[in-house]
């Protein structure tokens, strides 16, 4: 069955997860604020600032109108940094269902608060079902997903519905989606990796041996 499903965040993650939405044949808008980078995708079937010379799959609409991306959207998957989290979390709240499923695809932190982005999408919709939240975290990299090269991901949901809900909204033979209900885990799983991964190049770097 086709859902609609919104993007918000055109960056390298946000457009590459068109990919495989695209393969459920849903109904994907990919929000931006940036008007420039809304026109230059929609006029070269690309994202030329993050993924050049990829082209998008058909079906995909891209806008900088947040009503037309969330209004009547299944799920919304947020794919925005995570300094700018709450802000575009502000812009989408008036215009969503309770029955939305609201996803984090930020793989950090708030720097401000230092709450983790599912904590930070129950502030903004505090009358939306905590069981509506979820997160999506790699280990992943977005070119890669972008060219449907054999990639799994997890899906942070505590919710079984939820969960396989997403699943069928991002699998597709080359995107395989596991689940998993510890939110906080895959959440700081996601936020660690390029930390401890700095780390183990230094210690290569310094031939410091696999202990270190």
């Amino acid at each position: 069955m086709s859902m609609k499903v919104a993007v918000l965040g055109a960056g390298a993650w946000g457009t590459a997860l068109c990919f495989p939405l695209s393969g459920n044949r849903n109904d994907i808008w990919l929000w931006d604020r940036t008007g420039l980078l809304v026109q230059a995708i929609r006029e070269q079937r690309q994202n030329p600032r993050h993924l050049a010379g990829i082209t998008l799959p058909e079906g995909i609409f891209v806008t900088e109108d947040m009503e037309d991306a969330v209004r009547g959207a299944t799920a919304i998957i947020v794919a925005v940094p995570t300094h700018a989290f709450r802000e575009v979390l502000a812009l989408a709240s008036p215009l969503s269902s309770p029955d939305t499923v609201l996803v984090s695809a930020a793989k950090g932190i708030e720097p401000s608060s230092h709450l983790r982005m599912t904590q930070v999408i129950a502030e903004a919709f505090p009358a939306h079902p905590q069981s509506h939240i979820a997160c999506i975290s790699g280990p992943n990299f977005a070119i890669e997903v972008a060219r449907c090269e054999p990639t799994t991901t997890v899906v942070g949901a505590k919710d079984g519905d939820v969960g396989r809900l997403l699943q069928d909204i991002l699998m597709t033979p080359s995107f395989r989606v596991y689940t998993n209900p510890d939110v906080t885990g895959v959440e700081m799983g996601g936020a660690v990796k390029n930390i401890i991964a700095i780390a183990v190049g230094i210690a290569e770097g310094m031939g410091l041996g696999y202990n270190a």
